[in-house]
C-alpha cells in the first residue's frame, strides 16, 4: 500500500502513474485536506480569466502521452466554451479551472480497478503526523485515523506565504492567503490596495480585482519590481550547446545569445525556450557557492523571464498600468503603522530601490500577501512538517528551498541517510532540481517516482483504522 499526502497535480499525477504502471494489485491512499481532490491551490480558481502560463500543447499531465491534455480539451464538453475556433488548440492558453477538470478526470479513471487490480482511494482528511517503523509508515490524521502504509510520499506542493513584516498589518486589512478568493472579493471596490510581491500570484490577484470591477488604485511592490514577461508564439530551434559549469560564463552566454537573437530579427524568448530542457542540468552543474550566488542575484530576473504569462493576461496588466490604476514598484518595506482606527488606512513606509536610503509613505486600505510560498521548512507551520522535523525524519536542503532529497525523491533525514520508505516530489524538491514547479517538469518526476515505488513494494499490506 502506498500513501500520498496531497491531491493537487503532483499527488494525482503520481497516483495515476502508479495506477497505470503497477503489474499487480496496488492500493494507493490519496489524502487531501481541501474540500476537493485534484485541484490544489493553483487549479481551484473558478475565474475563467485565470489562464494557464503554458500553452495547452505543453500541458499534458503524462510524460509518455504528450497530447493527453489536448485530447481532453477536444472531447470534454465543458471545455468547448473556452476554446477558440480560429486558433490551434495546442497554442491556446486555457483557463486554469479547465486544467483542474483534466486532473480530476485522471483521478476519476484511477478510482476504478485497473486491469491488474490497482485502485486509488481518496481520503478527505489531513495527515498531522507520521512515524517510521520496520513494518512501514504509520500515519495519524486530524480525524483520528491511524493508517499503515508501506511507502509514503509527500506531495504537499507550495506552503503558504510567510507573513514577515506583514504580520503587523491588522487582520481586517490583510489578505494573508492570496488564494482566498472570498477574502479578495470582500475588498471594497474603491479601496486602495497594496500587493506585496510582483510575481505570478500578483498577476492573479490583479486579474481577480479587475474582474470584480475594482476602481481603487493598486500598487504592486517587490524588492526589484520585476513582473512576469509575456509569452509570444515562438518555437525554439536554438542549436547552442549549454554545457556551462560557471555562473559568470552562463550569464554571459545567456545575455549574448539573447542579444544575437534580437539583432538577427528574432526574440529573446527563443533563447529561454531553448534552455527549457537544460535548466536542471545547468543547476546541477553549478557548485553550491555559485548556486547561492544565482539565487541571491539572478533568480528574480530569471523567474520573470522564464515563468511568463499568457499574452492576453499581459495585455490586461499593461492596460491597467497605462490607465494609471496599477503601479508596479521596486522597493523595500521598512515599517508598518496604524493609528488604531479600524477604518483608517495602513501606513507603509517604503524605501524605493535606488532612492539612496530615502523613504516614502504608502497608504493602503487592503494589503495582499503575494510574496510567494514559505520555502524554509523550519518556519513552516504545517503540523505534519513540524512533526517530521522533530523526529529527524526530514531536513531542509542546503538552500532552504524545500526538503533535502536524493535523486529519486527519497527523503534525507537529519543524520544524512536516505529513506527507502519516505519520498517527496514537486516543489518540495526545488533545492535539488530548482526547475520543478511546473507541470512539464513534475510529470517526468512523477513517472520516474512511480516506477521507483513499484519496484520493491510488498503486495500484502492493509489499512488499519483505530476508532
Amino acid at each position: 500500500m502506498i500513501g500520498i499526502i496531497g491531491a493537487g497535480y503532483s499527488g494525482v499525477a503520481l497516483a495515476y502513474n502508479i495506477y497505470r504502471e503497477a503489474q499487480y494489485p496496488e492500493h494507493v491512499l490519496l489524502f487531501e485536506r481541501r474540500k476537493e481532490h485534484g485541484l490544489g491551490a493553483a487549479y481551484s480558481t473558478t475565474n475563467p480569466e485565470h489562464l494557464l502560463n503554458v500553452p495547452a500543447g505543453g500541458m499534458s499531465g503524462l510524460a509518455d502521452e504528450p497530447d493527453d491534455f489536448v485530447n481532453f480539451l477536444r472531447r470534454d464538453r465543458r471545455a468547448a466554451a473556452y476554446i477558440r475556433g480560429d486558433q490551434n488548440i495546442r497554442n491556446q492558453f486555457v483557463p486554469r479551472m479547465v486544467y483542474g477538470w483534466y486532473i480530476q478526470s485522471l483521478l476519476a479513471q484511477s478510482r476504478s480497478p485497473s486491469s491488474h487490480g490497482s485502485v486509488v482511494e481518496t481520503i478527505g482528511d489531513e495527515v498531522t503526523g507520521v512515524m517510521s517503523t520496520k513494518q512501514g509508515v504509520v500515519l495519524h490524521t486530524q480525524r483520528g485515523r491511524v493508517v499503515r502504509v508501506d511507502k509514503l510520499v509527500l506531495a504537499t506542493g507550495h506552503a503558504p506565504p510567510s507573513q514577515g513584516l506583514l504580520a503587523a498589518v491588522p487582520a481586517e486589512h490583510l489578505v494573508a492567503d492570496p488564494w482566498n478568493y472570498a477574502r479578495i472579493e470582500g475588498i471594497d471596490r474603491n479601496a486602495s490596495v497594496l500587493i506585496v510581491g510582483t510575481g505570478l500570484t500578483m498577476v492573479d490577484t490583479v486579474i481577480t480585482l479587475a474582474k470584480l470591477e475594482h476602481r481603487g488604485p493598486i500598487v504592486a511592490l517587490s524588492r526589484r519590481g520585476l513582473a512576469p514577461q509575456s509569452h509570444c508564439s515562438l518555437e525554439s530551434d536554438d542549436p547552442a550547446e549549454w554545457q556551462v559549469d560557471r555562473l559568470r560564463a552562463l550569464r554571459r552566454k545567456l545575455c549574448r545569445s539573447g542579444r544575437n537573437r534580437v539583432e538577427s530579427g528574432g526574440d529573446w524568448r527563443e533563447v529561454v525556450n531553448a534552455l527549457r530542457g537544460k535548466t536542471q542540468e545547468l543547476w546541477l552543474g553549478l557548485n553550491q557557492r555559485e548556486q547561492n550566488a544565482f539565487l541571491r542575484h539572478l533568480a528574480p530576473y530569471w523567474e520573470s523571464h522564464r515563468h511568463r504569462i499568457a499574452p492576453e493576461v499581459a495585455g490586461r496588466i499593461q492596460a491597467m498600468i497605462q490607465a494609471g490604476q496599477l503601479r508596479i514598484m521596486a522597493g523595500k518595506i521598512v515599517n508598518i503603522a496604524t493609528d488604531g482606527q479600524p477604518a483608517a488606512p495602513v501606513q507603509i513606509s517604503v524605501r524605493p530601490r535606488g532612492s539612496g536610503g530615502n523613504t516614502m509613505m504608502l497608504r493602503a486600505d487592503a494589503v495582499v500577501n503575494c510574496t510567494g510560498p514559505e520555502t524554509n521548512i523550519a518556519r513552516n507551520q504545517d503540523p505534519l512538517i513540524q512533526s517530521m522535523l522533530r523526529q529527524g525524519l526530514i531536513r531542509p536542503d542546503a538552500h532552504r528551498l524545500g526538503l533535502d532529497v536524493s535523486d529519486d525523491g527519497g527523503l534525507i533525514n537529519a543524520a544524512g541517510n536516505v529513506s527507502d520508505t519516505l519520498f517527496t516530489l514537486g516543489p518540495t524538491t526545488r533545492g535539488r532540481w530548482y526547475e520543478i514547479v511546473a507541470v512539464p517538469d513534475i510529470r517526468k518526476q512523477s513517472h520516474a517516482l512511480a516506477r521507483r515505488l513499484l519496484s520493491p513494494i510488498a503486495r500484502e499490506s492493509r489499512l488499519v483504522a483505530v476508532a
